[in-house]
């Protein structure tokens, strides 16, 4: 997913990130190498649909210069990245 923004000091960044948790709610992403303030707008694409986020927190990882953040969906759409589409397919019995 790529993940664009700006970071605390308030410039731009525009890079790729990895999906950790989602929700039709929020998101956990990682492999982040900017710092976003907390309450901050981050937008999030993944192929061909956008999200607007708010950062509810942020955690720098031990150890090296990357971050994991937790993100807050703004927009209320009922299920942006077809979360629980994927989910009752995956409880199906054979």
């Amino acid at each position: 997913m790529r993940v664009c923004g700006r970071d605390i000091s308030g410039k731009f960044f525009d890079e790729l990130a990895r999906t950790l948790d989602l929700s039709c709610n929020g998101s956990r992403i990682g492999a982040v190498h900017f710092e976003p303030g907390e309450n901050d707008r981050l937008t999030v694409q993944y192929r061909t649909r956008k999200m607007e986020y708010r950062v509810a927190w942020v955690k720098k990882l031990p150890g090296c210069e990357e971050y994991q953040i937790g993100l807050q969906s703004i927009c209320q759409d009922q299920d942006p990245w077809n979360v629980q589409a994927h989910e009752a397919s995956s409880l199906r019995v054979p």
